[in-house]
Order: structure tokens, then sequence, then C-alpha cells
């Protein structure tokens, strides 16, 4: 189980199960997270067992998109 936590050195952590050891995954400091509707930052599993998140790289807006169609 992995989960993050806040303040000025976020950091990402997982909990092994089977023996309740706490390992020190990775700092997010200076990652910008994107985070969902709660504020929180949601945490997948890759199948090699690393964390996927999502990170935040800005807001973007299309002003004009041109289409041709066959």
């Amino acid at each position: 189980m992995e989960y993050t936590t806040g303040g000025g050195n976020p950091m990402v952590f997982r909990v092994r199960l089977a023996d309740r050891k706490i390992e020190t995954i990775t700092s997010l400091k200076d990652l910008h997270r994107a985070t969902g509707p709660g504020g929180n930052t949601e945490i997948s599993v890759a199948p090699d067992g690393s964390a996927v998140f999502a990170r935040d790289i800005g807001t973007q807006e299309i002003y004009a998109l041109t289409v041709k169609w066959p």
C-alpha cells in the first residue's frame, strides 16, 4: 500500500503488509502533483510495483481549432 504526505517536504511511502514495514519511495518536494477534486494525489501501482501518479505541468487553452475532414 502506498501513500503520500503533505507539508514542506511531501514524500511517497509504501507499507509492506506482510511485515508492516514502511519504505520511503521518493520525495515529491519539487514535483507539481496533479490533484483530484478533494485535493488528494491519486497513486496507482505499475506491474513492476513502482508508484505511478500524475504531475501538473500547467494548463493550456485552445483558442482556435481548424479541422479538415476527409
